[in-house]
């Protein structure tokens, strides 16, 4: 038994396939697309919690205040540490065993900026609680990590206290 060969010339072009057939493909993409990013702004929304903070963070005012205080530190300006300080102002620093007391916004301001010289230095980081008047920072310097509790009365630092945890 012998098969039978059926041949076709070869076309040199490809045939052409309607657009009407593929219309289908496009539909179903902008269909998921939508329904993917409405389910995404749907379950992304109710996923995510609101950030409350609480309410003891110190604001904007006190924290310009302790971050222009660290860079007075740094840099050493007696006047810029002097006006941060009221008049009649106490500095306690405990964090040694023989710890010392200053007084007054010049005093305060002469030792402090004195220890630029030393190569003393502070940072600006750390998130301030504050309590009142009070306010909490733990901070680090060129001699280890701190806290330092400072009590702002009318804008100014009237005391401080630095202690070593």
């Amino acid at each position: 038994m012998k098969m039978a060969t059926i041949s076709r010339p070869m076309s040199t072009s490809a045939e052409a396939v309607p657009a009407r057939r593929n219309r289908w493909l496009i539909w179903l993409s902008v269909i998921t697309l939508i329904v993917g990013v409405g389910t995404g702004l749907v379950v992304g929304r109710v996923t995510k919690a609101d950030v409350v903070l609480p309410p003891n963070l110190a604001g904007t005012t006190v924290t310009k205040m302790l971050d222009d205080y660290a860079k007075a530190v740094n840099a050493g300006d007696t006047a810029k540490i002097a006006s941060l300080f009221a008049t009649d102002a106490t500095f306690t620093d405990t964090t040694k065993s023989d710890g010392y007391v200053l007084e007054g916004n010049t005093k305060i301001a002469s030792a402090v900026a004195s220890w630029h010289e030393l190569g003393f230095w502070v940072t600006e980081g750390g998130t301030a609680i504050v309590n009142g008047s009070f306010v909490a920072k733990q901070g680090n310097s060129a001699v280890g990590s701190a806290i330092a509790v400072y009590q702002i009365v009318n804008g100014k630092f009237q005391n401080v206290w630095v202690v070593r945890p």
